[in-house]
């Protein structure tokens, strides 16, 4: 539809790595398309299949590579802190997330929502209350797993993102890629506030 009206608009979407195609990223690109989310989750096989993700870290790196041939952004999801992680796990989910090389991530912390298998789980393991539920959100963790305390994990997380943000080789292909002095200044602010956000959490 938008490239049947000659609309002239910039968006972005979510996919799934399974189901991602270069004909389908070709049409994307030429619609507008300039970023696409992707839910990685981990760089652990082991805890992809234990989560019942359906994919391979082999389709996560595809996606990416396609995106990039084509010149599409993209913003990879991870999570840590399901109940049977390990530390190895959460330390390979890291270095893969460096592999991968998306130009944005985030990396969020399991929360328990209710009605979900992970709730259940993790309620019957008795890793949490319902009271916890009222104070936590995705970047707290209010639960621990059966490797990491909570506290463990809210430092991994920030090991995760300062370790991936703050590279020399992401800083310089970030500002190669920078095209305005209005993109420097908003790159600027949100380092900035990654890590004031981390220096006083």
């Amino acid at each position: 539809e938008i490239l049947n009206r000659n609309l002239d608009i910039r968006w972005g979407s979510n996919s799934r790595v399974d189901t991602i195609s270069e004909e389908r990223v070709q049409w994307m690109k030429k619609a507008g398309c300039w970023i696409i989310g992707f839910g990685f989750e981990s760089g652990s096989q082991e805890n992809l299949t234990r989560m019942k993700k359906r994919i391979t870290l082999e389709q996560s790196r595809n996606a990416v590579n396609i995106c990039r041939k084509y010149g599409v952004k993209t913003y990879g999801l991870f999570l840590i802190g399901l109940p049977w992680e390990t530390r190895q796990m959460v330390e390979e989910t890291i270095a893969f997330m460096k592999e991968l090389n998306p130009n944005f991530v985030d990396v969020h912390i399991a929360y328990p929502l209710p009605g979900t298998e992970y709730y259940r789980i993790a309620k019957e393991m008795g890793m949490f209350t319902d009271e916890d539920l009222k104070s936590g959100d995705y970047s707290k963790a209010i639960i621990h797993t059966s490797d990491l305390s909570a506290d463990d994990l809210v430092k991994l997380r920030r090991k995760a993102l300062m370790s991936f943000y703050l590279r020399p080789s992401y800083i310089l292909q970030t500002v190669r890629n920078i095209r305005s002095f209005k993109i420097l200044k908003g790159y600027i602010r949100s380092g900035l506030r990654l890590v004031k956000g981390f220096a006083f959490s």
